[in-house]
């Protein structure tokens, strides 16, 4: 049974343009071990992240664009659109990251940002690090 996620901006952000757990996570994805899913909320995040200056270098000195880096995450996620608002931590992206897991039925919420990881689950969705869904994929 394949593993349901929504990934955070920044485990999408760090697959998208550097080697390490973030990127092998998307290969999961992309080899079908992952159904990753995705509400337009968090694509627009994404896109306003790939529009940051040290990211857009990065991008630059990696002669990747911006649109390739949304069409990849698009591509390869199922679009949700939650129809449950959730006001559970201060930062209002992170709130979308969980309305988008609730909607999509996923187990797991990969995220880098502490007032996600600090919850620990949220209705039965475990929110972990690369590293931890990493483990727990190996482990399947």
């Amino acid at each position: 049974m394949k593993v349901k996620a929504v990934f955070d901006t920044n485990i999408l952000i760090s697959g998208l343009l550097f080697k390490g757990n973030e990127s092998q996570l998307l290969n999961f994805v992309e080899s079908g071990e992952v159904e990753l899913f995705i509400s337009a909320e968090l694509v627009a995040e994404l896109e306003k992240v790939l529009n940051y200056p040290k990211v857009v270098k990065v991008l630059i000195r990696q002669q990747k664009n911006k649109e390739t880096c949304l069409l990849t995450v698009t591509n390869i996620s199922s679009l949700v659109e939650p129809r449950v608002r959730v006001d559970v931590t201060a930062d209002v992206d992170d709130n979308r990251v969980l309305e988008c897991a609730v909607e999509a039925g996923a187990g797991y919420i990969v995220s880098g940002d502490s007032h996600l990881l600090d919850l620990k689950s949220y209705k039965g969705i475990q929110v972990v690090s690369s590293k931890r869904m990493i483990e727990v994929l190996g482990k399947k």
